[in-house]
């Protein structure tokens, strides 16, 4: 039948179009990726860029953002434009966005960061936060660990910049050893994240030291006040 047919044009589009990425990983994780959503909080250079990568994987995404597009806004990303200065910063970038992949949805809300609601941040698999208040930031956390939504917080400031992940109570992963028809998993790992309440309730006097050596707690404290 004509749909039939139609359909089969759009899985050999789709095959062409994520060919390296199912060479990758595989057409099932393909899939999976193709029928995720994430919601992106704050559309400033360091999301902007998560956005980019996200939606040309084959991810669709919600862009989230209630300010207005400054003149410093242009030197931050590639989605705006002179033409947008004034206009809902989401808004504005939502042409170029669609731009980057024919088959996924992308949609924006222009309304604060507060008014989103735990109803449409559990229609998302993924959470990217990049603007809002800690306390806007617990608030997403919390819906998010209470759908089992993946939460990511991630902020940059001059040279440097924080990213905090939360995967949920239990995360299951598998290691992979070795390449190609030598590669071998490992049996499922169970990991818990903490919540991002339980971050910052930790006192710096009780971190211990990394490879890196410590972080100053003025780079974080500067980190979560810019955020």
């Amino acid at each position: 039948s004509g749909s039939a047919c139609q359909r089969r044009g759009m899985d050999a589009d789709l095959d062409e179009r994520y060919d390296r990425q199912i060479r990758l990983w595989g057409a099932d994780a393909q899939k999976a990726i193709s029928r995720s959503r994430a919601l992106i909080c704050g559309l400033n250079g360091a999301s902007a860029e998560v956005c980019k990568n996200l939606v040309l994987a084959g991810i669709s995404v919600t862009i989230q953002d209630s300010a207005r597009v400054t003149a410093a806004d242009l030197g931050a990303q590639f989605f705006l434009s002179a033409e947008d200065i004034g206009k809902n910063r989401a808004a504005a970038a939502l042409s170029r966005v669609r731009e980057l992949n024919a088959f996924v949805t992308v949609e924006s809300i222009e309304e604060s960061l507060g008014a989103v609601s735990d109803e449409v941040i559990a229609k998302h698999n993924v959470v990217v936060v990049a603007a809002g208040s800690p306390d806007e930031q617990a608030r997403l956390n919390k819906a998010c660990r209470q759908n089992r939504i993946a939460f990511f917080a991630a902020s940059s400031f001059g040279e440097d910049g924080g990213f905090i992940v939360d995967l949920g109570e239990e995360h299951v992963f598998r290691r992979e050893t070795g390449t190609g028809e030598r590669a071998v998993l490992s049996d499922p790992i169970s990991v818990r994240f903490p919540s991002l309440e339980e971050i910052e309730a930790v006192l710096w006097s009780t971190l211990t030291e990394r490879r890196a050596g410590p972080v100053p707690p003025v780079f974080v404290m500067g980190q979560r006040t810019l955020m």
